[in-house]
């Protein structure tokens, strides 16, 4: 089982595979939680960068992501998922496409490069978008200090949310089981009934 927690900043996906990861913990179910970027030291250093460095141009950003991706996928998803472990990612491919896709070449084929994330053994069999509106995003980041990934205009934030909107709709970006959560209106512990209504669906798993 490979699920990835993806969407706009600051609509509670951390919190909500946090929730997880301690609930299956709970329930005996051998289960890991990582990030991406991130995951394996070396790409956690990359994190660092693409994160504080605001310098980076978008080709070399997106290089970045992919280098971070394969050292992720080769130590730590791939390792879990023939250890039958479930697998829990904060965010994933889908958000390279939201962040990346606005400002690389119109004609990059993100469909050779999805195919061949999947052709590595690793393309998630679920998938969970958060999503919430630009005044939320303000209200919830008031008084934080915004990396460079993080920091958005309501252009850039608009953006990213059809993007991401696109990864969830589009018959392209096939993922088995699919939820779109908009968490504006509900506290994280009700959103977290909604996670794991999906869980206990797709999975067929017994969880107190």
């Amino acid at each position: 089982m490979f699920i990835v927690f993806e969407g706009t900043d600051f609509a509670g996906k951390t919190t909500q595979i946090n929730k997880l990861y301690d609930l299956l913990k709970k329930n005996d179910r051998k289960n890991i939680k990582t990030r991406e970027p991130g995951g394996t030291p070396m790409a956690e250093e990359i994190r660092n960068i693409l994160k504080s460095d605001n310098t980076l141009n978008v080709d070399t950003q997106f290089r970045l992501f992919q280098g971070a991706r394969l050292d992720h996928i080769d130590k730590v998803i791939r390792p879990a998922l023939k250890e039958n472990k479930i697998v829990l990612c904060d965010r994933y491919v889908f958000s390279t496409y939201a962040y990346q896709n606005s400002a690389l070449k119109d004609d990059y084929e993100w469909e050779k490069y999805f195919k061949e994330i999947s052709n590595l053994g690793a393309w998630p069999d679920a998938a969970i978008f958060f999503e919430t509106s630009y005044e939320t995003f303000l209200k919830r980041s008031v008084n934080i200090k915004k990396d460079v990934l993080e920091n958005a205009s309501l252009v850039e934030f608009d953006k990213r949310h059809q993007h991401f909107e696109k990864a969830y709709y589009s018959p392209s970006f096939y993922v088995s089981n699919k939820a779109l959560i908009n968490t504006d209106d509900f506290t994280e512990d009700e959103v977290f009934t909604i996670v794991k209504h999906y869980i206990k669906k797709w999975y067929s798993l017994k969880l107190k």
